[in-house]
């Protein structure tokens, strides 16, 4: 975080550095002109929208900067171009001097550090059909004090609100903004036990974040989601009373807690929710109270081969499979909805999955090096297909995404054939007589299993290499002793 906070600080020295360099001839517009023995005065009186850096996509404004620094009051347009204003873009106005930002009813999107260190700006209306205020948004600005925040904000970024007078005026335990987002826990530091209010409907960024007395918590059925890093470094946290689905749990939340630590099973689950798998086993079985392969659950393990999920799974969650190297075979049922983008990028040696017939949306890279993937039947029922989806793999010597030689998708969905289209991947229509067929899963015994104590997380693959150092070692002190031995026999000759 310190270093993008420093390099918006060097791109705002650059945007100063270039308003104040006017060319020669350049034309001033001014209303009025007062010039006395002692000052001169100018009154600017070009309108707001000439200050505003945007770029329009989709027929949607993104604000992007702003180069009035020392404006004490900015209005942004509703429209620009007759097309609305829906997002402020990251560092958009960050250190800017204005004590009043009005913004539009049609903004939806407030980006991480858009504001962040404003610290003349005193109050703020956020627009109602806001649904979203990143990381770091008005960190810094200090002097406000008044935020009206409307119930449709469902997603507030960590340190939104940092060091504010806004913040600093709310004394609740529990500082609840937008439609039930816990955005901090500001508890006494000998809180045991703590019972979250039914109001919360997501449990935020870093909300409990390094409350190390805390022991037990309880979480209503209210809550959805739970955010990154939400219980992080809660070391004393062994009992969590949650309710029995979620919508949303980043892999992360729970880390460095008791419960992870100490989570008994191979399945570790939170509610309806897969987090992560311990096992050492190349067969997996998903258990079938599970509904969400949670983000990365899978990513990184090296042993498994072959996965079962049951009817109960609907979502195949970002990055769940990531690069497990030794996975060949996928087995669902027909109730897989999503898999979402990188869910089984890199499993290179992936030989077979059968999709199902209710999936709607394939993310993003969700296949790519899938090397021993050569064909795929997808549903009619997909709606979407994200970038590189299918029939792509990475060249790791140049990071180039190159075509998959004789990789075919046969589908009858019409997104589907559209993804054929712009990616040139070959498509064909799906009939009866394309069958699939489940491989022969093959074994390899270069992989130990007292490498896989930490199965399921990104370093488990990488268990080899205190070995490899230790053999290096070991081999270089050999060469070294025979060298010295040899050089000492010379010497005596």
């Amino acid at each position: 975080m310190k270093v993008k906070q420093y390099a918006a600080m060097l791109l705002t020295a650059a945007a100063l550095c270039s308003a104040w360099a006017v060319p020669c001839g350049a034309e001033t517009t001014t209303s009025a002109t007062t010039t006395t023995t002692a000052e001169t005065t100018v009154t600017t009186t070009r309108p707001v929208i000439e200050a505003l850096q945007y770029e329009i996509t989709d027929g949607e404004a993104v604000i992007t900067a702003f180069s009035w620094l020392n404006e004490t009051v900015v209005t942004i347009p509703d429209t620009i171009e007759g097309c609305p204003v829906t997002k402020i873009a990251p560092y958009a106005f960050q250190y800017c001097f204005a004590d009043e930002v009005i913004l539009p009813k049609t903004v939806r999107e407030i980006g991480d550090y858009s504001f962040m260190g404003c610290e003349y700006l005193l109050n703020l209306t956020i627009p109602e059909d806001c649904v979203y205020i990143g990381y770091s948004a008005f960190q810094d600005c200090t002097q406000l004090k008044t935020v009206v925040i409307p119930e449709t904000v469902s997603e507030i970024g960590f340190c939104a609100f940092e060091d504010t007078a806004f913040i600093r005026s709310i004394t609740d335990d529990c500082i609840i903004l937008g439609d039930g987002v816990l955005y901090a826990y500001q508890g006494g530091a000998d809180v045991k036990d703590v019972v979250i209010p039914d109001t919360v409907k997501t449990i935020g960024y870093y909300a409990f974040a390094d409350q190390q007395s805390i022991e037990s918590i309880t979480i209503p059925d209210s809550v959805t989601q739970i955010m990154e890093g939400a219980f992080d470094n809660c070391v004393s946290l062994g009992t969590i009373h949650a309710p029995a689905t979620f919508a949303r749990l980043e892999p992360d939340a729970l880390y460095n807690t008791k419960w992870f630590r100490e989570y008994k099973g191979d399945f570790v689950t939170l509610g309806n929710i897969l987090v992560a798998y311990k096992g050492e086993g190349p067969e997996v079985t998903v258990p079938d109270s599970v509904a969400i392969i949670g983000r990365s659950a899978f990513e990184g393990n090296p042993f498994i081969t072959t996965v079962h999920l049951p009817a109960s799974v609907t979502e195949i969650r970002k990055a769940a499979f990531y690069k497990c190297s030794s996975l060949q075979v996928v087995t669902t049922s027909d109730s897989v909805s999503r898999i979402d983008d990188m869910a089984f990028y890199g499993c290179k040696t992936l030989k077979f999955i059968n999709i199902g017939s209710k999936l709607e949306h394939l993310g993003g890279r969700a296949f790519l090096s899938c090397d021993a993937l050569e064909s795929l039947n997808l549903p009619v029922t997909v709606q979407s297909v994200g970038e590189y989806a299918l029939g792509y793999v990475l060249d790791v010597q140049t990071d180039a995404l190159l075509k998959q030689e004789g990789f075919t998708v046969y589908s009858n969905a019409e997104a589907v054939k559209n993804y054929g289209k712009s990616a040139a991947v070959a498509v064909e229509p799906y009939s009866d007589e394309v069958t699939q067929t489940t491989p022969e899963v093959t074994t390899s015994t270069t992989t130990t299993l007292s490498t896989a104590r930490n199965a399921g997380s990104p370093t488990a693959s990488k268990g080899w290499v205190i070995p490899v150092i230790v053999g290096a070692v070991l081999i270089v002190g050999g060469l070294v002793t025979i060298c010295i031995r040899m050089r000492k026999k010379q010497v005596k000759s």
